[in-house]
């Protein structure tokens, strides 16, 4: 698989992952919503988010390592040795913090099954990670209208 292939891959997966995971978490924290779309069935809605959150997670690790690195440099390239702030830099840098703040609040909020944590930490991470909830949900917008030309491109691509 071509590196810019790969790169591709990643911003496919990780959005579908992600407006599936914003789906499910709300779904998960509204029950009145679940119950009158499901009937109940809270157990299957966390599921599929715990194993959302794992693809979201792990598919940019394994196609690092699939490039053995060589993403890992592009991306240092991109946010490291580009000296103008744009919209790319900000955007691979608050999306790169804010996929590392959520990923590690949902993968302490699941251990808190096997290892209790303390109240006031457990509320934290869930305010961390609902605000992250919230960054995402707000900024794909904003993200959509900044690929609008890249975006249109595609899809007369698709067209023709």
């Amino acid at each position: 698989m071509q590196l810019a292939e790969s790169q591709r891959w990643i911003h496919r997966v990780n959005t579908s992952a992600l407006v599936l995971l914003l789906i499910s978490g709300t779904l998960h924290n509204l029950p009145e919503l679940r119950s009158s779309i499901f009937g109940g069935y809270d157990g299957w809605v966390a599921d599929f988010h715990i194993w959302t959150g794992i693809l979201f997670i792990s598919f940019p690790a394994l196609m690092l390592a699939r490039t053995k690195g060589a993403l890992l440099r592009i991306l240092r390239a991109r946010i490291f040795k580009d000296p103008a702030w744009h919209w790319r830099r900000m955007h691979l840098i608050l999306t790169i913090c804010a996929c590392s703040i959520q990923g590690t609040a949902g993968v302490m909020l699941l251990l808190d099954i096997y290892v209790p944590l303390n109240i006031t930490l457990a509320d934290a991470l869930f305010l961390v990670h609902r605000t992250g909830a919230w960054y995402f949900a707000l900024s794909l917008p904003l993200h959509l209208w900044m690929a609008r030309k890249a975006i249109t491109r595609v899809l007369r691509k698709w067209a023709a």
